[in-house]
């Protein structure tokens, strides 16, 4: 899938955006006790932050867990240390997990699966149509190529290109000190 391509944002794209030190500082700015999902969680680490911080009414974790001994394992126990019945395992792809929620479902979107281009689209496409009206898209690796493990990411670009099909604006935009940034997307 891929939307038309453009590479300059527009201002009105970033009228209202704010910058963040972290993605910390913007899982902050969530609601509280809302219902939201991460797609990609690795090793829970990430999910332990939201958790604390948002205190979800209901959480989706998706992953695929390629490596079960080490991935899965360490979700199951957040899960079971946070002593939530609340929190949802889904082993599925994000695309398959978000075409099996119902639209409006969700007050925001943590989106950390596939970074490349094709897959981030798609999930931005999918997320738009079950985070609510006035819900976040938010996600993580906002960059066009990661130093550290060699790889071109598609985030940025298809980032970019979601905003110039959609009626969406860039809210917040974070600058961590590892250079993995963030972003969070709220519809117009």
């Amino acid at each position: 899938m891929v939307l038309h391509p453009t590479q300059e944002l527009k201002k009105s794209h970033l009228q209202n955006c704010k910058v963040l030190p972290t993605r910390v500082d913007l899982i902050q700015r969530m609601p509280q006790d809302s219902i939201g999902a991460e797609l990609g969680i690795w090793d829970a680490e990430f999910s332990r932050v939201i958790s604390k911080i948002i205190k979800p009414q209901l959480f989706y974790l998706v992953d695929t867990w390629i490596d079960m001994d080490l991935e899965e394992r360490l979700t199951d126990n957040f899960i079971k240390r946070s002593k939530n019945s609340n929190y949802i395992k889904r082993k599925q792809t994000s695309e398959s997990f978000l075409n099996s929620l119902d639209d409006e479902t969700l007050d925001w979107v943590y989106i950390d699966a596939a970074h490349d281009y094709e897959s981030v689209v798609k999930d931005l496409i999918l997320s738009k149509d079950k985070v609510k009206d006035d819900g976040y898209i938010m996600g993580h690796d906002y960059i066009n190529y990661d130093y550290i493990n060699k790889f071109d990411y598609g985030v940025k670009q298809a980032v970019h290109d979601f905003l110039h099909n959609y009626d969406y604006e860039i809210i917040y935009l974070t600058l961590d000190w590892n250079g993995y940034y963030s972003y969070c997307l709220k519809r117009k």
